[in-house]
C-alpha cells in the first residue's frame, strides 16, 4: 500500500512499476487494487484530493537562510536585491532578517 500511495517522501508507483517491484503480473496488482477499492480501504480520489490540498496549504518549502551567509553577502554587496538573487530567496525575507540582525535600519529608525 505504501508503494501505491507514495508514502515516505516517494512518488506513488504505477501499476506496472508496482507489479515489477512485487514480482507479480499487472493483472494481479490490478485485481488486488480493485478488491481494496471495493472494501473501501483504497480511495484514489480521496488520496489525490488530500495530497493536492496539503500541497496547496503548505506550498513550496522556503530556501534556508543562513545568518553567516547573509552577513557575509551583506558585507560584500550591501544590496538586498542582489543578495536575494544570489541566495534564491525573496527580497522581503532578506530585508526582514537583516533588520533582525541589526545590519539594516528598521522603517521607524529611517523615518525618525
Amino acid at each position: 500500500m505504501d508503494l501505491w500511495r507514495g508514502r515516505g517522501g516517494r512518488r506513488p508507483l504505477s501499476q506496472r512499476e508496482l507489479a515489477a517491484r512485487l514480482g507479480v503480473s499487472k493483472t494481479t496488482v490490478r485485481k488486488h487494487l480493485d478488491l481494496l477499492r471495493e472494501t473501501g480501504e483504497l480511495l484514489d480520489q480521496a488520496q489525490a484530493g488530500r495530497l493536492a490540498a496539503e500541497q496547496r496549504r503548505r506550498g513550496r518549502n522556503a530556501n534556508p537562510l543562513n545568518d553567516d551567509d547573509l552577513t557575509a553577502a551583506w558585507r560584500a554587496t550591501p544590496s538586498c536585491a542582489t543578495i536575494a538573487r544570489t541566495l534564491h530567496v525573496r527580497r522581503s525575507r532578506i530585508e526582514t532578517r537583516l533588520r533582525e540582525l541589526g545590519l539594516l535600519p528598521s522603517n521607524t529608525e529611517r523615518a525618525g
